[in-house]
């Protein structure tokens, strides 16, 4: 008896962890996720915009503006991307040294101030208090899905 309810056990954990996927990865992210990581910087900055049109009801000139801020995030983000794949690709991972970390960390913080104030300088500000609960709605969700694997 002790010896069915190991297996059933041990069966158990083995296929909860096969749903989950690579590195607890939930696999319905995945399909979503490989969709976005082939479109262009241009293309996911399109669409980011499209999504905040209908979330915050912009104008035309508002639209026009936070695409130009959202195609700057977008090259960002690819570029950062890339770059990460390329040190990867030529195995040139290395621990950073406290210093490094700490001007990777601080020149971030200065490029999200500074998206930060040109969205407010576009958004009125109903638009903009909506976008910050938005954006911490966005943190928060991460965050929960984060915690519950661990």
């Amino acid at each position: 008896m002790k010896n069915i309810l190991i297996l059933m056990l041990a069966l158990t954990t083995t296929a909860a962890f096969a749903q989950r996927g690579h590195r607890g990865q939930n696999p319905q992210h995945g399909p979503q996720a490989e969709m976005l990581k082939d479109l262009s910087a241009e293309q996911l900055a399109q669409l980011e915009t499209k999504k905040l049109t209908l979330a915050l009801d912009l104008d035309a000139d508002q639209q026009v503006a936070m695409l130009e801020v959202q195609t700057k995030i977008a090259q960002d983000k690819k570029a950062m991307m890339e770059a990460v794949k390329a040190r990867k690709e030529a195995d040139e991972i290395k621990k950073l040294t406290t210093e490094e970390r700490f001007d990777k960390m601080d020149a971030a913080l200065d490029k999200k101030i500074a998206i930060k104030a040109e969205i407010k300088s576009i958004l009125s500000a109903d638009q903009y208090e909506k976008w910050e609960k938005m954006q911490h709605q966005r943190k928060r969700g991460r965050k929960g899905r984060h915690a519950k694997r661990k």
